[in-house]
């Protein structure tokens, strides 16, 4: 049942990306035409933007960081908390460490990159508004809207998962 909610949220989000990709094209070529440009009320939202951005990420990079090396030197606490969590959350009895440590490895990772993409937004916006490139400006916010695209579907998943904790 989790593996199917996986594949369908993973499949909804590349439909998504792929859609909205064709989507953007057609509408940065509509926004060229028009001539936008970033006027000072903008660029200091921006400017604030940027700051949290590269403050939240950051301070999540550093937290992988303390969780990843708290693991390797407590590994005996890390065994227990992940026997109790196959034991009591996922009714798994006997399964092999290494899968847990792989599952364990594979959400530091995605919540690594989830962060990176906060983090590349602020450097991409950043230069934009240094330089006045739109292009920069424009990766910047791809970057943003993939970052809530996948912190959408972690929260998705997560509120399914609790959902089904109350049956």
């Amino acid at each position: 049942m989790a593996m199917a909610m996986c594949y369908c949220c993973c499949r909804f989000f590349i439909d998504s990306y792929i859609s909205l990709n064709m989507e953007e094209d057609i509408l940065d070529d509509h926004l060229l035409e028009m001539d936008l440009q970033v006027d000072a009320d903008v660029a200091q939202h921006l400017k604030y933007s940027w700051k949290w951005a590269k403050f939240i990420s950051v301070i999540m990079f550093v937290s992988c960081a303390l969780i990843v090396i708290t693991a390797l030197l407590k590994i005996s606490l890390l065994r227990l908390v992940l026997s109790r969590l196959t034991d009591n959350y996922l009714g798994l009895n006997d399964v092999d460490e290494w899968v847990l440590w792989c599952i364990f490895g594979v959400s530091i990772a995605l919540l690594g990159f989830t962060y990176y993409l906060l983090y590349r937004f602020s450097k991409k916006i950043k230069q934009a508004l240094q330089t006045g490139d739109t292009a920069q400006l424009n990766a910047g916010l791809r970057s943003l809207k993939l970052f809530f695209m996948i912190a959408t579907i972690f929260a998705m998943l997560l509120v399914i998962k609790n959902i089904i904790s109350l049956f």
